[in-house]
């Protein structure tokens, strides 16, 4: 039997008043056993128009507050592929992909007592690719926080910048994860990882490369980046970095790559900066999109007007994206069309002067793709459906092959491990998919429960039993029964919520 007990909510007071502060946050209901622990359940309304329920335990016998259930709002693969780490505003936790264990960091369970007042502010985490490694944006105010830097082998925690926009996370690690390069106040910084245990450590002032915006910039290697400064892009050895932390403010960094066509507004322009490093997409004011080389000269003096690869925009254009295939450039635009949003794209090919045009499911929106950009999953109204990005042209109109569709459940988020296997986050599971797996269902292997429609205490009160969706079907349900941290399994039990 479940009800809002006078009892719960004396007991977590202190986290019920603390998820108040967040609009989006709602307690709902509870279930008590005989010993005093407590289920309870929290619903988020996130920010994309989808909502979840998480389940929560209160241990009586410890004080402690326990995550049941984890809702997949992000996923990342980390440590050459061996962890899928997990995040949402309430923290974040790592699978073991090889062992199946389940892993997580005290800092960022944030229904305690010390770290409850970061609930609604943990989604935004970013970690570095080895994984050791994770900076996060701690509020401080409704709009600013603190840049931090938190080693996960020894929880120490380094203050990287004091004001920084709460939704913006300004990090980029070298793909080694032995180079950090950070924004503080519109400047970008560098620092190698082991300064922050070393009992020394460069002055700031040593350690600055320019002006400029972290989401302008791209590492090309571990040893070498590619970023915007002005309206210049440079090319920088890792190597010049330390150099210039020696000599300081004598020494300049970077050798010139290119100009961009007019200055850049940060506030509405972007770049996009290809995986090799030798070409670049200017998006201008979301409608004026140039493609560019990187060869180290004067872009005026490089490209006649008329060989500048060039893509005008609808003016309704909302959002602008790219990404790249074999180093060739992607074009998606986002636009509000009757209310609804409409995606376009374009692709410049091998030995191409211009941006085609791309086929597409106007009523869908990109979610992830493959390594190179092979494969391409898009959200559309039968599922998540894949899509072969192999172009053929077609009456001037370059098209992509169907592969298949997941349709099991809506899909949030999405990683790709390799060309063919995926990581799915649904609303009610993750998934392990592997898109060249047979219709039989033994292409896809449930890993973990994202979320559930009603909870309770078994008969006992010692089992905890939870009713999840299975698939797509509004009706069908299956119960399942706690096992431990995080792991969930089919029960005959009967679910009294």
């Amino acid at each position: 039997m479940k009800e809002q007990l006078k009892f719960v909510l004396s007991v977590c007071f202190i986290f019920f008043s603390l998820l108040s502060l967040h609009s989006e946050l709602y307690f709902e209901s509870a279930d008590i056993n005989a010993e005093g622990d407590i289920l309870f359940d929290v619903k988020t309304n996130a920010y994309d128009g989808y909502s979840y329920k998480t389940l929560f335990k209160y241990s009586n016998e410890n004080n402690k507050i326990e995550q049941l259930t984890f809702f997949p709002e992000k996923l990342q693969l980390l440590g050459s592929n061996k962890f899928l780490q997990i995040s949402n505003r309430f923290g974040i936790i790592r699978l073991d992909l090889d062992y199946g264990a389940v892993a997580s960091h005290s800092d960022f369970e944030p229904l305690s007592v010390s770290n409850s007042s970061k609930i609604g502010a943990l989604n935004n985490i970013k970690s570095s690719p080895d994984g050791r490694w994770l900076a996060l944006v701690e509020p401080e105010t409704l709009v600013y926080g603190r840049l931090v830097l938190v080693d996960t082998n020894t929880g120490r925690r380094y203050t990287l910048s004091s004001k920084t926009v709460r939704n913006e996370l300004p990090v980029s690690w070298s793909p080694d994860s032995k180079i950090i390069l950070y924004e503080d106040n519109s400047v970008i910084y560098f620092a190698r990882t082991e300064w922050f245990s070393a009992s020394s450590f460069p002055d700031k002032n040593f350690r600055r490369l320019s002006d400029g915006k972290i989401k302008n910039l791209k590492w090309i290697s571990s040893s070498e980046f590619v970023f915007l400064s002005g309206n210049v892009l440079y090319r920088v050895s890792a190597t010049e970095l330390f150099t210039k932390a020696f000599y300081g403010p004598l020494f300049s960094v970077g050798q010139l790559a290119a100009k961009i066509p007019s200055d850049f507004a940060p506030a509405f322009d972007s770049i996009f900066i290809a995986p090799d490093g030798k070409t670049a997409v200017f998006v201008k004011g979301k409608r004026n999109i140039y493609y560019i080389k990187l060869n180290g000269d004067d872009y005026v003096n490089v490209h006649s007007s008329d060989s500048i690869p060039y893509l005008l925009l609808p003016g309704n254009t909302a959002e602008v994206y790219v990404h790249w295939k074999d180093n060739y450039p992607i074009v998606f635009a986002e636009s509000l069309a009757g209310g609804a949003k409409v995606l376009r794209a374009w692709q410049v090919l091998p030995f191409s002067s211009s941006f085609e045009k791309i086929s597409m499911t106007e009523k869908s929106s990109f979610i992830a793709a493959s390594p190179n950009f092979e494969i391409a999953a898009f959200k559309e109204d039968e599922g998540l459906v894949f899509y072969d990005t192999s172009s053929k042209a077609e009456n001037g109109i370059l098209s992509w092959k169907k592969l298949n569709v997941f349709s099991d459940e809506k899909i949030i988020s999405a990683v790709w491990k390799n060309s063919f296997t995926v990581f799915l986050g649904g609303e009610n599971y993750i998934y392990e998919y592997n898109i060249k797996g047979n219709a039989s269902g033994l292409n896809k292997k449930k890993i973990s429960v994202s979320s559930m429609q009603d909870y309770s205490w078994s008969d006992s009160g010692k089992e905890i039993l939870i009713s999840a969706k299975i698939g797509n079907d509004t009706d069908g349900l299956e119960t399942l029964q706690y096992v431990s941290k995080l792991k969930w399994s089919l029960s005959s039990k009967k679910n009294h919520a």
